[in-house]
């Protein structure tokens, strides 16, 4: 599967064109906060990249990809209030010794897109 970089957004949105609801940056930014407390930050969710496929992301906790073309940000915030993501997100931090942050950045990517432009809070 190919992916495009976030930082390419011109050209992943020029992908999602014949779609209802193009990617957003924004989604990559965000804070998901689930009911316990414990703050994601998107780009851990959805890593730095997009599937070459209009109108998809990927999960890196569920290791699928997930549709959004019709319903934009509503269909993310569906599938991470989903029991399955919230339990293997939990077996994924149970597992490991290391923060989200450590594991999902590569190489020196921390400070790339990391702005802090909003907060979800799922339920």
């Amino acid at each position: 599967m190919q992916f495009y970089k976030v930082s390419d957004m011109v050209e992943a949105r020029k992908l999602d064109s014949g779609t209802r609801y193009r990617v957003n940056i924004i989604w990559f930014q965000n804070d998901w906060t689930h009911e316990d407390g414990t703050k994601v930050k998107g780009s851990d969710i959805w890593g730095k990249t997009k599937p070459c496929i209009p109108g998809s992301l990927y999960c890196k906790c569920c290791k699928k990809q997930v549709q959004y073309g019709n319903r934009g940000a509503k269909a993310l915030e569906t599938h991470i209030t989903r029991g399955s993501h919230k339990q293997n997100l939990r077996e994924f931090m149970d597992q490991s010794q290391h923060t989200l942050d450590s594991t999902f950045f590569q190489d020196g990517d921390e400070t790339e897109g990391h702005g802090r432009v909003s907060e979800v809070k799922i339920k």
